[in-house]
């Protein structure tokens, strides 16, 4: 299957989902309202590391509906030279619910202790699939909404060293249009 399409369709789910997280850290909460849009879904994949692939050069909702559409495909991505710097990337990404769902290692992103990386991010989330480490970074939208970031798998670069780590309290994934809601973690000491 075209691991790119299946990413793509896999993310299309999550733009009807809504997962929030209560954080603490010595008696002090943050909530995280995490929200999916198709414009974030073409910087997850890694595209942006395809320079000399001109197509990509276009706004990031319609890359997504393309690919959705079919009208570009994963033999169209293989074609920039700098594919093999993705591959392992997209070979996770329709991971990426499962990981959220999962997901308990919660970091507060201080970019300065990452001074060889560029991601402005405000949470960093650590999980491990297949046996390797996944990075997920979220950042604070306009609109005090989160939203991912960038998603890849480690490297060589370990980023939660010298980051806070948070402890998870509580974590439920809304569906928005029929506003179930499932409770996916709830800590013992969790009041609310």
């Amino acid at each position: 299957m075209d691991v790119l399409y299946k990413a793509a369709s896999l993310f299309k789910e999550l733009l009807d989902t809504e997962y929030v997280f209560v954080l603490g850290k010595k008696n002090v909460e943050a909530t995280i309202h995490l929200i999916f849009q198709e414009r974030h879904f073409p910087h997850l994949a890694g595209l942006q590391h395809l320079p000399d692939l001109v197509f990509l050069k276009q706004d990031n909702r319609i890359i997504f509906n393309e690919i959705i559409n079919r009208s570009i495909k994963i033999e169209d991505i293989q074609k920039s030279l700098f594919y093999k710097s993705i591959e392992r990337r997209l070979a996770t990404l329709p991971s990426l619910q499962a990981l959220l769902d999962s997901n308990k290692t919660i970091f507060k992103y201080n970019k300065q202790n990452n001074n060889f990386s560029l991601i402005d991010a405000d949470y960093l989330l650590e999980n491990t699939s297949e046996k390797q480490t996944i990075y997920i970074f979220l950042a604070e939208n306009q609109d005090s909404n989160f939203f991912c970031r960038s998603f890849f798998p480690k490297d060589k670069k370990d980023y939660s060293v010298g980051q806070t780590r948070w402890t998870l309290l509580f974590k439920k994934k809304i569906n928005k249009s029929t506003k179930t809601e499932e409770v996916l973690f709830r800590h013992k000491n969790f009041k609310g």
